[in-house]
């Protein structure tokens, strides 16, 4: 048996992703034929952030962009992509 505390770790809401997975993400909707400014409307991020390599996104941030891209597209495979 693990014990969980050995799962203990930094909550959600302070896991941060790299900004490229958002920045592919963005490139993604544009092919679909989303929009960048509806993408970004409402959004912690923006995508002048996103053009720095060094720019983290929080999960919840992340998670929103997806949601928003799946409105926008309404491509249900879109992590598949």
């Amino acid at each position: 048996d693990v014990p969980l505390s050995c799962l203990d770790g930094p909550s959600l809401s302070q896991v941060e992703l790299p900004g490229a997975y958002a920045a592919q993400l963005v490139e993604l909707v544009v092919e679909l034929g989303g929009s960048t400014e509806e993408l970004f409307e409402g959004s912690a991020v923006s995508e002048a952030a996103l053009r720095d390599p060094a720019t983290r996104v929080t999960l919840a941030a992340y998670q929103a962009l997806v949601r928003r891209a799946h409105t926008l597209t309404g491509e249900d495979g879109l992590g598949f992509y």
